[in-house]
């Protein structure tokens, strides 16, 4: 490890992103149903490789009252005071797997997280997400995020894109 890390000195830099994210309810209006946060990470010009997500933190949340199912199925059959039963059978279902949070496109230079209001987790309270970005040592490294939100009335079930999107830019 010591080696790989020496040799990737020579090339790359690395730089830990911490990003938080906060949903507040004003009480008034639809809530929040999905959020998006699209990052772009560009090298200065002269720069023959592009910057790239090395990791992304998390990179899934999921519904947690989806769990696994386990049942038992037993044939009985009772006659007159009498029980005869054939064995059991049993297996378990797997997670559905609702995704509230996933991590996107990594290893690329345009990552990004997708956050989804699910039955038993909303959009509210701090959601903290860190990225490690991969970069050419010799060139700056530029990141833009833009935070994109949509919310879902009751009438008709209609998505709206909330107007105007977030955009934060920074050189790392």
């Amino acid at each position: 490890m010591r080696g790989y890390i020496e040799q990737e000195a020579e090339h790359h830099r690395y730089h830990e992103v911490h990003l938080s994210v906060t949903f507040s309810d004003p009480g008034w209006g639809p809530a929040l149903h999905s959020v998006t946060l699209r990052a772009t990470l560009i090298a200065a010009t002269g720069s023959a490789e592009q910057p790239i997500a090395w990791s992304m933190a998390p990179a899934r949340i999921e519904d947690p009252a989806q769990r696994n199912v386990q049942f038992e199925i037993k044939p009985q059959l009772k006659v007159a005071g009498v029980e005869a039963s054939i064995g059991a059978l049993t297996g378990s279902l797997p997670k559905t797997g609702t995704p509230f949070l996933l991590a996107l496109r990594e290893l690329r230079s345009d990552p990004r997280w997708e956050l989804k209001r699910t039955r038993n987790l909303p959009l509210d309270g701090t959601q903290r997400l860190v990225l490690v970005v991969r970069a050419p040592k010799e060139a700056d490294t530029t990141m833009a995020v833009e935070v994109k939100a949509s919310t879902k009335s009751s009438i008709l079930r209609r998505y709206r894109a909330l107007p105007t999107p977030l955009r934060l830019s920074a050189t790392l």
